[in-house]
């Protein structure tokens, strides 16, 4: 059958249990080298994730900082128009 995923490790009937448990060690080991990640790998890859972080999140939380300085200096901008615009409604010279 074609496309089947699954697949059957064959077996003689014939065969002894050792020479049995011998080839089912080797097919099982030859199908985990086929697929997946060794532990080494995966530990690499979080290692290279964690110096990425490190790096990113100082420069993140400069970033924010100097946008909340930048919306208070904004909205202290915003208040002095709104004083000058008040004095200037109620004739008050005083700025």
């Amino acid at each position: 059958m074609l496309g089947e995923s699954n697949v059957v490790m064959p077996i003689a009937p014939a065969m002894r249990t050792k020479e049995r448990a011998t080839m089912r060690m080797r097919w099982y080991s030859t199908c985990a080298d086929a697929t997946g990640f060794s532990l080494v790998e995966l530990m690499i890859t979080v290692a290279i994730i964690g110096v990425l972080a490190a790096f990113a999140v100082p420069n993140f939380l400069s970033y924010r900082d100097k946008s909340l300085v930048a919306t208070a200096v904004s909205t202290a901008e915003g208040i002095r128009a709104a004083l000058a615009s008040y004095a200037s409604d109620h004739h008050d010279h005083r700025h």
